[in-house]
């Protein structure tokens, strides 16, 4: 089950964004699935594992040009089976690296119609989400929880809230 409600954003304020002439068509993230303990860089509990079995089915119908991970093993266990599924090998970068990230998400906007999939943490998709344009008090406070998966517009600069995984 994807439930859906629309969150208003606003127009692109971050250095990157300011730059970008070309977005993707729809740009998807959502925070890695559950993962085993609080440890440096767990792998992923056996509900992640199950969370993120469902990702592809979210996806359903998505040409998917692009997948980005960070250099954590729970985001690249995340996409594992989407990949498989589109067979888009991810693209790992490192976690801190936003400027880095939303200029790879910009440069995909090259194709017409390109969907880009981000998987990554709390603190970094807030940063993406206000490069691209998404107001960061527009999302819930406490940042993307397990399986939430925000769509993004970029050119339009709106936001659906859906979720994937919960329903295995």
């Amino acid at each position: 089950m994807i439930c859906a409600a629309i969150i208003t954003c606003c127009a692109a304020d971050g250095a990157v964004a300011a730059t970008c002439t070309n977005w993707p068509a729809t740009v998807y993230l959502l925070r890695h699935a559950e993962k085993t303990d609080s440890a440096t860089d767990p792998p992923l509990s056996p509900a992640g594992w199950q969370r993120a079995g469902g990702l592809p089915a979210a996806l359903a119908g998505v040409k998917v040009d692009a997948i980005f991970v960070s250099d954590q093993r729970r985001t690249q266990q995340t996409a594992m089976s989407l990949a498989a599924d589109t067979g888009v090998k991810p693209v790992v970068l490192g976690q801190n690296d936003v400027d880095k990230l939303v200029r790879a998400i910009c440069k995909t906007g090259a194709n017409p119609g390109s969907a880009v999939v981000v998987v990554g943490h709390t603190t970094n998709l807030l940063k993406v989400m206000a490069e691209i344009g998404v107001t960061p008090g527009a999302i819930p406070s406490k940042g993307p929880d397990f399986g939430d998966l925000f769509v993004v517009d970029p050119k339009a600069h709106n936001l659906k809230h859906l979720r994937y995984g919960d329903c295995q």
